[in-house]
């Protein structure tokens, strides 16, 4: 039992991974609130938890005044719906990271970010807009320590960078769409 328990440990500690992003690209540099009514973000995976970090995360970055998730049966004003832009040209194939149990680690990046269409509550489409880049990564024990470092983050503290991400781009957007440069 005490052989599992530590397999189960290092496998766990062996899948940690660290995301390197820099700490001022995640303030919240928005001090008014982008729209005045309710926004329901929609994901490839409504209900999940990365649809719930991130309404939190658009919320804390005062995207709206409420920002709910697609299970939500409120009405809203806006929905702000989010495609992956994962590609797949940006892996690392982390096998040794695994076979080790994470003592070498494997680097690498990540696609992170989204195609962002904004539609009224008639769906009638306001902006669309496209959050994507790339970021290093560290797969296995040493994410653990990276994450000491402020430019190192983990899955919550890359949704806060996505979600600077999306307001950065959808608000460039809409005020393109507007005329108001």
């Amino acid at each position: 039992m005490k052989i599992l328990t530590l397999l189960i440990i290092a496998v766990l500690l062996s899948s940690c991974v660290a995301y390197k992003i820099q700490p001022e690209e995640v303030s919240g540099n928005q001090t008014e609130m982008m729209f005045s009514g309710r926004v329901k973000i929609s994901t490839e995976y409504p209900g999940g938890n990365g649809e719930r970090w991130l309404s939190d995360a658009l919320a804390r970055q005062n995207l709206a005044g409420s920002v709910t998730t697609s299970a939500s049966q409120d009405l809203p004003d806006y929905v702000l719906n989010l495609q992956s832009n994962q590609t797949g040209r940006c892996f690392s194939e982390p096998m040794l990271t695994a076979i080790t149990l994470g003592i070498i680690p494997s680097v690498g990046c990540a696609e992170v970010g989204y195609k962002i269409i904004l539609t009224d509550s008639n769906n009638a489409g306001l902006a669309t807009a496209d959050s994507g880049s790339e970021v290093k990564t560290v797969f296995g024990i040493a994410a653990w320590l990276l994450m000491l470092s402020p430019s190192w983050v983990g899955e919550k503290g890359i949704v806060e960078y996505e979600a600077s991400s999306i307001i950065r781009e959808l608000s460039e957007s809409v005020r393109k769409s507007t005329g108001s440069d």
